[in-house]
């Protein structure tokens, strides 16, 4: 409630006090009527004051109320900022991983690729050393044999003349 509605009093104390009543024969007592106004003029004073008192009291709770509300709003603000860069940094995080995954089976791929070609390389140059190696052993085997011959018309040159069957 606003304080400016505290301050709107109908009636005050003074004004109780002050008034004045006009005698009429057989009346009220003027002592009495005086005593009463000053109570209910006492009571007014008390309730104006307590009632500034609660009207201070409420702006005052009023104020805490709305700084209460600030600090829940900005609370909640925090949790949803948190939650957001909480999900981002998921997001960012799996964003990576896949990444990571992808670059990881890209270098297996061209590893694998790689030790393909290089045993394919590797299968045709045993092919072809094996080819050398047939190619040397055919001409190791015609020096060999080319010797063989050599050494037996070297051997048959040496020999005396065989005599001849009937002579």
């Amino acid at each position: 409630m606003p304080q400016d509605s505290f301050d709107k009093i109908l009636i005050t104390s003074l004004e109780v006090t002050q008034r004045e009543f006009r005698q009429r024969f057989r009346g009220l007592d003027p002592g009495e009527v005086k005593a009463h106004l000053e109570l209910v003029a006492e009571e007014v004073e008390r309730l104006t004051k307590e009632n500034r008192e609660l009207g201070a009291q409420v702006k005052q709770l009023e104020e805490e109320l709305a700084a209460f509300r600030e600090q829940e709003r900005a609370i909640k603000d925090a949790v949803i900022a948190a939650q957001r860069m909480g999900e981002s940094t998921k997001e960012s995080a799996k964003r990576e991983a896949d990444l990571i995954r992808e670059e990881a089976r890209l270098q297996a791929r061209k590893l694998l690729e790689r030790a393909n070609q290089e045993a394919s390389h590797l299968q045709l140059k045993l092919v072809e050393i094996k080819g050398q190696r047939q190619a040397y052993l055919a001409r190791l085997r015609l020096e060999i044999q080319s010797f063989l011959k050599q050494l037996d018309f070297l051997e048959d040159k040496d020999k005396p003349p065989a005599a001849a069957p009937g002579a």
